[in-house]
């Protein structure tokens, strides 16, 4: 009689235990909070509920895209390649899916990996211009000069406020400096037009002319090494290229 009145007992707490527990969330409404969490910033939360949407679909392209961003947000880059990875195999036709793998792959010093990934993306959605934008970078990071002059050009030609940017001009001037020196003073010169101040394009311009563009008394090269020592005096973020500099600019005097 005890052992009955013990399995009614147990009989009853399970049964207490299962009323008591809390339904799934459906997977809609997880990946709608997740996506309110991530606009207000908060990406732990974004990541949480994501991960939870996971746990219910493992193959939700969206939920994994949302992961793969809140990894990326909370610098998890390597876990945020893979989330995107497995988004874009479920959905090939995901732009943002290739665009994140390639932006990370960038980031993590991939660019071979990240310029196959963003040509897919550059395929699936033609004029995003942060797609390519990325697409020139990592092209000239791999020394592909001519493909990212290209990247650099279509810039050019879809986004016309670029075409008085000296990151235009810059790109331009960098991918032509071995094979056309000549055309990339023109670029660094353009640059300068739009942004005379600007250190990077001063210290592209000496060395340019330093290494390209080489005069026997190397005064182009002496004169813009000295202007951008004093465009970056006291510019702490730029004392790395300020010790090169003036390095380079005591060995070109004979010092």
């Amino acid at each position: 009689m005890k052992r009955n009145i013990l399995f009614a007992a147990a009989f009853a707490v399970i049964l207490s235990m299962t009323g008591c527990s809390k339904p799934a969330v459906p997977v809609g409404v997880l990946l709608d909070q997740a996506a309110g969490k991530a606009s207000e910033g908060d990406w732990t939360t974004a990541g949480r509920l994501a991960g939870e949407a996971l746990k219910q679909d493992k193959q939700n392209a969206d939920a994994l895209m949302l992961k793969a961003l809140a990894c990326s947000n909370l610098d998890a880059r390597h876990e945020a390649v893979e989330y995107a990875i497995q988004a874009a195999r479920i959905k090939p036709q995901l732009f943002l899916a290739h665009y994140i793998q390639g932006m990370l792959l960038s980031k993590n010093g991939k660019p071979d990996l990240a310029l196959k990934a963003l040509k897919e993306a550059r395929r699936l959605r033609p004029d995003d211009i942060n797609t390519l934008i990325l697409l020139a970078e990592n092209s000239m990071a791999v020394k592909r000069y001519q493909e990212a002059a290209g990247y650099f050009k279509m810039l050019a030609t879809q986004e016309k406020s670029y075409r008085s940017s000296t990151y235009l001009w810059n790109g331009l001037g960098v991918c032509y400096s071995s094979r056309d020196p000549k055309l990339a003073l023109r670029f660094f010169q353009m640059g300068a037009r739009f942004a005379p101040n600007d250190p990077i394009t001063v210290l592209n311009l000496a060395v340019l002319h330093d290494r390209y563009l080489r005069q026997p008394d190397n005064s182009n090269a002496v004169r813009s090494y000295e202007r951008l020592l004093q465009l970056t005096e006291g510019k702490a973020e730029y004392d790395s290229i300020r010790r090169q500099a003036a390095s380079r600019l005591n060995a070109l005097k004979g010092l």
